[in-house]
């Protein structure tokens, strides 16, 4: 399905403020004037940009996609004035007032109406590096839509060993697991309970044990579980050895103990797809309906040893363009490698995974570029584009020029959202 979603209201729909909104945008000329970005009215004293080098963050996309759109009816659906004013500021390297507008708007009623907005304040959150405001928008995300908010993407896990035994100054807060976990392991369990009372955090490493027992796996189950949902602070260590453990009792259909103790691993590492996957394994294995994903933050973390699946670097073929970084400033090599690209394919397809913001000045460049590949008779489709620059491409009229994607797991939530 092509791109569908928030065109231009027209002009005589109310603004927020009850103002009419402004005439419909003109036809793009063809060679777009390169001037100063707008700045949205603020009343108060402008707030010190960001210092984070944006372009040095992890990407925030994957390679599979499907079609995009928030609105499955096919309809245009407007692009809402706080999304434009927020799309702007960070076009402008503001993203702090672009996180200021948008903090302010999904405290509103009216926010429930629209998911686009939080979907920008989630990669605000997440381009900045703010995983605890992210978490908590997590929370407030699912208590208005009842549905699974996006994950955080973090660094790529690396194989690393077992976690190591702990210096002295974090003795009094780990606890090893090790040797069979039984029903005979309720000491270990009662003892990491005294000690996240008594410190308020705990340290568990799991990489020592040898083998489960099915009441072991229910024991650890029902612990992690009041862990993750009373919000303790855990770090969980070593997850690769009892993943292994437990894959081994399933590929056994061992008893479904085992099976919910993985799903639950899964769930602390965020794991949703593969969590997913045993979930059906489960219903056909055991005849018996699977728990299901919980949308909930928690500050209860596990260090994964065998990278997921989501987190090892793809190959990325060679019939895709693919810039990276920023889009600002003299942006002419990046169009000049682009130019050769399309010259050498007809498909034109342009994955923006790897690209966290395109500035207001270089919109001017990108839209003599799809005008001239329209001329041509081609027309790029866009893969994995974050929802700021998507609202930067419709306030600016681009979205006349090419088709765009959003990551698939991006996609199939925003779609369950709506």
């Amino acid at each position: 399905m092509v791109f569908s979603f928030f065109k231009k209201g027209k002009a005589d729909e109310p603004t927020r403020a009850g103002e009419k909104m402004p005439a419909p945008k003109p036809a793009a000329p063809a060679v777009p004037v390169r001037a100063a970005a707008p700045e949205p009215a603020v009343a108060e004293e402008p707030v010190d940009q960001l210092t984070t080098m944006i372009g040095d963050l992890p990407s925030l996309g994957g390679m599979l996609v499907e079609e995009s759109g928030f609105d499955d009816s096919g309809v245009a659906r407007a692009l809402s004035p706080v999304a434009e004013e927020a799309a702007i500021y960070f076009a402008n390297n503001k993203p702090l007032d672009a996180i200021r507008v948008l903090g302010e708007w999904v405290k509103q009623p009216e926010a429930k109406d629209d998911v686009q907005p939080w979907y920008m304040l989630f990669d605000l959150y997440q381009l900045s590096g703010m995983q605890q405001a992210f978490d908590e928008l997590c929370i407030h995300f699912v208590e208005v839509f009842l549905c699974s908010p996006p994950l955080w993407r973090g660094k790529k896990v690396e194989k690393a060993a077992p976690v190591a035994a702990p210096v002295a100054n974090k003795a009094s807060n780990y606890l090893a697991l090790t040797g069979v976990i039984s029903v005979d392991s309720k000491p270990q369990i009662e003892q990491m309970r005294q000690i996240l009372e008594k410190q308020g955090e705990l340290q568990l490493d799991v990489s020592k044990i040898q083998a489960l027992e099915s009441s072991g796996s229910a024991l650890l189950l029902q612990t992690f579980q009041k862990f993750r949902r009373g919000g303790a602070r855990v770090q969980l260590g070593g997850t690769g050895n009892l993943i292994g453990l437990l894959k081994k009792q399933t590929q056994e259909a061992g008893p479904a103990e085992h099976w919910l103790l993985l799903m639950e691993i899964y769930q602390l590492l965020g794991r949703e797809a593969d969590f997913e996957e045993l979930a059906i394994e489960y219903a056909v294995t055991l005849e018996v309906s699977p728990p299901s994903w919980e949308a909930v933050a928690t500050r209860m973390t596990a260090v994964d040893s065998e990278p997921a699946a989501a987190e090892v670097e793809q190959e990325k073929p060679a019939d895709v363009f693919h810039p990276q970084g920023e889009i600002a400033g003299n942006i002419q090599p990046v169009l000049q490698a682009f130019r050769a690209y399309v010259e050498a394919h007809q498909q034109v397809v342009v994955d923006l995974a790897d690209v966290t913001r395109v500035d207001f000045v270089s919109v001017g460049d990108l839209m003599n570029e799809l005008m001239a590949l329209m001329a041509n008779g081609k027309q790029a489709n866009l893969l994995n584009v974050n929802e700021l620059i998507i609202a930067l491409f419709q306030t600016m009229g681009l979205d006349d020029f090419v088709v765009m994607h959003r990551a698939k797991d991006r996609t199939a939530r925003a779609k369950k959202c709506v």
